[in-house]
């Protein structure tokens, strides 16, 4: 981190002009020594301020040199606050180009104002954060160190970056120095905010250097790399999966996506929403009593004629002819009416006959909610993929009718078919994948830590440089 004035005077450097050759090697002139005593002239024994006013050509060097400090003190107010600020470009604001990793890994385009002007990923990881156009947005436009910021953060709340841990990120840029230094500032004083002991890496380069880094080849010119960069903004697992044939893609995306990790998005999904399954079941089951009770009724109408004809609620209310009921008997008809409209509002989702009831029934009946209850207590991978493959359909269903369409997810486990299929689960998963992290990082990330002052940042990056050597090696050996 440093000091603004240091800057100011790196600047001085690069705008005053180099002393002429020819006037250093020029004599100084040197008064020869007067024996006697000077004789004191009337303007020599003027008082200072008359001195520096005796003469047009005094006022005029008095002037110039009021002008320099003016200007001198103007320089150092801007530098000094657009270091301050981060700058809208900083005053070494260049075009070029910054690779961020951590283990999702990103690449940023920057124009010449310093601010960003794509981001691509560069690995799936990458591409659960930029699944959603607000995350890029809040990464597309800004200043770059802002918007590596973001996705800094982006990955400590899904767990990819442990802030509570011992851990590095990894800036390599070919800007200025100015501006790699600007983005390793900013990043430093973050960690230090969120009382993190995580490390910089930073390393500027060539372009073609950093083309080469990327994975793009040999680029000549900022323009070309930007270019390029701008091309590399379709999803990673899109540019993955490229010109390979259909054959290939189940092999591609079960490279990319884990059963496992689709069966803890079904195990969050439950988790929020176990309270409401067993409500719906148990709404059901009320249901399921509430239409025997009026099936066995002693007064029901049907009943009387011997069970020849079907005599459950629904029936009764499609006959045509007028039947008179008991008190009793209406009562029980009243409060199924009651029930089912309770149903329907509920769940937006209407029992309009008796085979609508049996496969609400059966669905219910199929779902084993004590297991359910003992997945969300101790979730268990293997055992959740043996109860979803045995009751899919039953689960997918009854999680609908309270609110929550997963079906979508079911599909993931399923190969893709073609690339159009490839590219719709890809998105799917994704997203879906975000989700899960931000949920299973949350708590680590919101966890409370001491903010760390620069003192003692500065300290602990003095002690790995002198365990390691440098930040270089430091990040080899926690990314073996």
């Amino acid at each position: 981190m440093k000091n603004w004035k240091k800057r100011w005077q790196k600047e001085l450097d690069n705008i005053v002009p180099a002393m002429n050759e020819e006037l250093k090697n020029e004599p100084i002139p040197v008064a020869e020594e007067v024996k006697n005593r000077p004789i004191i002239r009337e303007e020599n024994a003027l008082p200072w301020y008359k001195k520096l006013f005796s003469s047009p050509r005094r006022i005029a060097a008095f002037a110039s040199a009021c002008g320099v400090c003016v200007l001198t003190l103007g320089l150092s107010l801007v530098f000094g606050l657009q270091f301050q600020k981060g700058g809208d470009s900083g005053a070494g604001a260049s075009m070029g180009a910054v690779s961020v990793q951590i283990n999702p890994e990103a690449v940023f385009s920057v124009d010449d104002k310093g601010r960003v002007s794509a981001v691509a990923a560069m690995n799936t990881d990458a591409d659960v954060i930029l699944s959603d156009s607000a995350r890029i947005a809040a990464m597309q436009g800004k200043p770059v160190e802002e918007a590596v910021k973001a996705f800094v953060d982006y990955a400590a709340r899904l767990g990819y970056l442990d802030l509570s841990a011992r851990d590095a990120v990894r800036v390599t840029s070919c800007t200025s120095e100015d501006t790699t230094e600007i983005i390793s500032n900013c990043l430093q004083s973050y960690f230090c905010e969120k009382g993190a002991y995580i490390v910089v890496v930073e390393e500027s380069v060539g372009v073609t250097e950093f083309a080469e880094y990327i994975g793009l080849g040999a680029t000549a010119s900022v323009e070309t790399l930007a270019e390029n960069i701008q091309a590399l903004t379709v999803p990673y697992f899109i540019r993955y999966a490229e010109n390979q044939t259909d054959k290939r893609l189940e092999e591609l995306y079960y490279e990319q996506v884990e059963k496992t990790e689709m069966e803890e998005v079904f195990g969050q999904i439950l988790q929020r929403n176990f309270d409401k399954l067993q409500k719906y079941v148990a709404d059901v089951q009320a249901l399921a009593a509430q239409e025997e009770r009026i099936r066995n009724h002693s007064d029901n109408p049907l009943h009387k004629l011997g069970g020849l004809v079907p005599c459950d609620y629904w029936i009764l209310q499609g006959t045509d002819k007028e039947i008179e009921y008991t008190a009793d008997f209406e009562s029980c008809m009243k409060d199924m009416e009651r029930m089912l409209k309770e149903y329907e509002i509920e769940y937006e989702k209407r029992i309009i006959s008796s085979i609508d009831f049996q496969m609400a029934v059966e669905e219910c009946d199929a779902l084993p909610l004590d297991t359910l209850k003992m997945l969300m207590e101790n979730f268990d991978a293997e055992l959740f993929a043996r109860l979803f493959e045995e009751n899919s359909a039953s689960l997918i269903k009854i999680l609908k009718n309270i609110g929550e369409d997963v079906s979508h997810l079911s599909h993931l486990y399923e190969a893709p078919t073609d690339w159009e299929d490839y590219g719709a689960k890809m998105q799917k998963y994704v997203g879906s994948r975000y989700e899960v992290l931000e949920e299973k990082g949350k708590e680590a990330y919101e966890q409370d830590r001491e903010k760390i002052g620069e003192n003692d940042y500065n300290s602990y990056l003095q002690t790995l440089l002198e365990e390691y050597g440098s930040m270089e090696k430091y990040w080899e050996s926690i990314k073996k």
